[in-house]
């Protein structure tokens, strides 16, 4: 988030140093990322009412809500199936044997992702200087054998 913040600081410079197809190239994919981790909680909670109550998309108050409850379950499926595709040809590339199960973690993992997401909104609003640093614990004691 910091990162794409920094870039677009000046977003006529950045796209004039990296031209037009790079420049759409770095929107969609930080941009859409962070869109994308930032919906996926509406995404799988309109999946799972649509599990429990099918029909729940033709009783809708409005065509609009139909609509987007639609576009939401389209986007999650095509979401996971894409996630899937693109995993399978990876281990075909590697000769490696997929882990099938591996597959299954995927919606805790866009969780986990929807909440780093949300983490961070808050972080840059409240603390925007603040640098969570993660702690590397292999780093930390070679610098003290070295200190001493």
């Amino acid at each position: 988030m910091q990162t794409v913040l920094v870039h677009l600081r000046e977003p006529r410079r950045l796209w004039r140093e990296i031209g037009t197809k790079r420049f759409i190239g770095f929107m969609l994919t930080s941009i859409g990322s962070l869109i994308a981790a930032a919906v996926h909680p509406l995404y799988i909670a309109t999946a799972l009412a649509m599990l429990f109550d099918p029909a729940r998309l033709w009783r809708a108050d409005s065509p609009l809500l139909s609509v987007v409850t639609g576009l939401n379950v389209t986007n999650f499926v095509a979401a996971y199936l894409v996630f899937v595709v693109l995993s399978r040809q990876t281990y075909r590339l590697r000769r490696q044997k997929r882990p099938s199960s591996a597959l299954l973690y995927l919606p805790a993992y866009w969780l986990l992702l929807a909440i780093a997401c949300y983490r961070a909104v808050f972080q840059l609003l409240l603390a925007p200087h603040h640098w969570a640093k993660t702690r590397h614990v292999g780093r930390e004691k070679r610098r003290t054998r070295a200190a001493a």
